[in-house]
């Protein structure tokens, strides 16, 4: 996490269930924030982790995202500016769909640079992995972002595993 320039890969941290990967992931930023703001008191914690457990929409993982990165805009002030942004309709480039408004108006706001992302539970989503993968890529490729995938690959659905491990050296 402390390499300088772009990074070219995600990270995975890999074990079974109940091996303590979340609790190290928290303790570890815990610690890493800690020393931070012992050199700069309001230092931003970088760390925006998502859940992937029971993830059924790859927006459900932007809003994750978006709500993390700017908690005192998320949840509530979403809903209220989709709510106007469906109202004004084609005028400001929004359309009747609530989800799609709702997806656009956090990543017209969501910045995530210096950030690092944990994406934990990967096994866990019953989307597709390889879709929740490719998602997980543009953060890597595109955004040039730090990203940590915490994983159980020994509970990867097994009409999954041959795809995952074609994939995930990618």
């Amino acid at each position: 996490l402390n390499l300088s320039g772009d990074p070219e890969f995600a990270v995975l941290l890999e074990g079974p269930w109940g091996s303590g990967k979340s609790y190290f992931v928290d303790v570890y930023f815990r610690e890493r924030l800690d020393k931070l703001r012992m050199k700069d008191q309001d230092a931003k914690d970088p760390l925006i982790r998502v859940t992937l457990f029971g993830v059924r929409d790859l927006s459900d993982i932007t809003t994750q995202m978006f709500e993390k990165a700017h908690p005192v805009l998320g949840g509530k002030t979403v809903k209220i500016l989709n709510n106007i942004g469906s109202r004004l309709g084609g005028i400001v480039g929004l359309n009747s769909d609530a989800k799609e408004n709702a997806s656009f108006l956090e990543n017209m706001v969501l910045n995530l640079k210096d950030r690092i992302l944990v994406f934990d539970d990967l096994e866990r989503s019953p989307l597709p992995i390889v879709d929740v993968m490719g998602f997980i890529n543009r953060f890597v490729e595109h955004d040039k972002l730090k990203v940590i995938v915490v994983a159980s690959e020994q509970d990867i659905p097994k009409d999954q595993q041959e795809e995952y491990n074609a994939r995930k050296e990618k």
